[in-house]
């Protein structure tokens, strides 16, 4: 049989692969949303798993291939077309539902938090039984998607059936008791990324914007918040470093707000009454004479006092 670590190192393996792939597509589209990016991924990854785990590769993927491990059917022989395609579908299909949760964060209109769960839970609780009856189902290993499969990882040697065992009951309520853990950290951690999900993705937005114009050699931003009662305090936290040549400390101050600015209007669900600090730097040599101040904080980033910055993004 092929153990979880040898099953382990073939996934790393094969996750490298369909990484590679992913940043190639991304050079040919670099403008795809999060939604789309997930979507290519979850196709990468049925094109890459399907048939390689099927007849076409009998069973192995280039990870299990190097591993010496393959995937088999659980009665003996190569796992079918149909076979491994539920395979894919209960290991990584299942993720499929999350990409509508992802999709309502990138419309600014992230879903409430009993839709969210509805969606959500019942893929992490596959993934926890599954990541379980993988370390704990002996001696076939055989985990949620094998049994739906019916299929099994042997070694590429390995012929004929494999014996499975039933699990006991304590195992059962181990499973239960980690997708009640679930439940309850999701439902806390879905209310705050409710809060900051949408304000973190139009700041990666606006990052990759200022990215692309050569101007901003590195920007690092966050956004968090406190609460008090019912008052809300938004902070914003930026570092970048610019690459405009200055003449100087006030022409280097008026390039720093510029900035700012130009980050602030293309976020500005995130910039909206909220405290900003920000330590704006520029490359080696960028201004004539060395930058006395480069931490600003609580800056007035309206419309009408970015207005009248000369420096301009």
């Amino acid at each position: 049989m092929a153990s979880p670590g040898a099953r382990f190192l073939a996934g790393v393996l094969d996750t490298l692969a369909l990484v590679v792939a992913l940043a190639l597509a991304q050079l040919v589209l670099p403008r795809m949303s999060v939604t789309l990016a997930g979507t290519l991924a979850m196709a990468l990854t049925a094109a890459y798993f399907i048939p390689a785990c099927g007849p076409l590769g009998k069973g192995r993927t280039p990870g299990k291939r190097a591993l010496g491990i393959r995937v088999a059917a659980a009665r003996g022989g190569t796992l079918s077309y149909g076979a491994s395609a539920i395979r894919w579908l209960v290991s990584l299909g299942v993720a499929l539902p999350l990409l509508v949760v992802v999709a309502s964060f990138e419309r600014g209109a992230p879903l409430g938090s009993l839709a969210a769960m509805a969606i959500a839970l019942p893929v992490l609780f596959i993934v926890i039984v599954d990541s379980y009856l993988l370390c704990v189902n002996r001696p076939s290993f055989q985990s949620l998607h094998d049994l739906a499969a019916g299929s099994v990882v042997v070694r590429a040697a390995h012929g004929g059936e494999v014996p499975s065992a039933p699990l006991g009951r304590a195992h059962y309520a181990g499973m239960a008791l980690a997708c009640l853990v679930t439940t309850v950290a999701f439902a806390q951690g879905y209310g705050w990324f409710r809060v900051v999900g949408p304000r973190a993705i139009e700041l990666l937005r606006a990052r990759s914007a200022l990215l692309a114009s050569g101007a901003v050699l590195q920007v690092l931003p966050s956004t968090n918040y406190a609460t008090a009662g019912a008052d809300t305090t938004w902070y914003v936290v930026v570092f970048a470093t610019l690459a405009a040549r200055a003449r100087g400390e006030d022409e280097a101050n008026d390039h720093r707000r510029a900035f700012l600015c130009a980050l602030a209007r293309r976020a500005p669900l995130t910039f909206r009454s909220a405290e900003v600090d920000a330590a704006v730097s520029f490359a080696p040599g960028s201004v004539e004479t060395p930058p006395v101040v480069t931490y600003l904080a609580q800056m007035d980033l309206t419309p009408a006092a970015c207005a009248q910055t000369k420096a301009k993004y």
